[in-house]
């Protein structure tokens, strides 16, 4: 199962901005921020769920309705995260 890192990412993104960057000097990783990272995704990934489109894709040899999402009604979410 693949995971993400909030940690990593914010390591990541703050040591590629910060050419200077000192892990022990500059700057600490606190619980608020990786709460607000967190917070920002399930928020996100709620509002994907929301705009998930479902269309008819056929029947089981059982009768049972099968349906496909439109991935791209989930990736337009990303225009909406400001």
């Amino acid at each position: 199962m693949k995971e993400i890192n909030l940690e990593e990412i914010l390591l990541e993104v703050v040591v590629n901005n910060n050419n200077s960057f000192d892990i022990d000097e500059d700057y600490k990783i606190t619980e608020d921020v990786i709460y607000a990272m967190k917070e920002s995704c399930r928020q996100a990934l709620e509002l994907a769920a929301e705009n998930a489109k479902i269309f008819p894709k056929g029947r089981t040899g059982f009768g049972e309705d099968i349906y496909d999402i439109d991935k791209q009604s989930i990736l337009n979410t990303i225009n909406q995260v400001k």
